[in-house]
């Protein structure tokens, strides 16, 4: 019964990573960004007005997170977000985060959600910035504290194959605990 994580900011490929391992090995894939984004979506805001609502009122982050605990604690998951490795880290067996330089990251947002490049900045930038002041304030996490994380990977460095085969391997080859 499996719990992996996938962690990284905005545009890391965590999402891509946790969806191409689930499939892998048959597992579920939760995902924290898809959830917001629904929540985004139908409150007919941007993802940066609802980052920003999120600093007034917490309760959104921790239905969110809420959520991503319920159906990981059942095992045979790979669930991604910013902070699952920090909520899973009691249960998971595996923490991945994976990361990539910021202007990578606006470019993969620019292609992922087809808008301008100075739009995917903007927001990018936004929600960074209001992801580590929210997470510091909820829950006491400073997101830079990559000390929890079992692999740190620069998605940058490979192709999304190569990332995948890395990954694959890496939980293929699990000890158990």
């Amino acid at each position: 019964m499996p719990i992996v994580t996938v962690s990284g900011p905005a545009g890391s490929g965590k999402s891509t990573y946790a969806r191409k391992l689930a499939q892998h090995f048959g597992l579920q894939h939760l995902s924290a960004g898809e959830i917001f984004r629904q929540i985004a979506k139908d409150e007919g805001m941007t993802l940066a007005e609802l980052s920003e609502q999120c600093e007034i009122d917490d309760e959104i982050d921790h239905k969110i997170d809420e959520q991503m605990k319920v159906k990981a604690t059942r095992g045979n998951v790979v669930a991604d977000g910013r902070l699952t490795g920090f909520m899973l880290r009691d249960i998971a067996d595996l923490k991945i985060y994976v990361t990539a330089p910021q202007q990578t990251r606006i470019l993969r947002i620019m292609q992922r959600d087809d808008v301008s490049e100075s739009y995917a900045k903007e927001e990018t930038l936004s929600r960074d910035e209001s992801e580590k002041k929210r997470y510091e304030a909820i829950y006491h996490i400073n997101i830079a504290d990559l000390s929890i994380y079992d692999i740190v990977l620069n998605t940058e460095k490979w192709s999304k194959e190569a990332v995948i085969q890395l990954l694959v391997y890496a939980v293929d080859d699990l000890k158990p605990l």
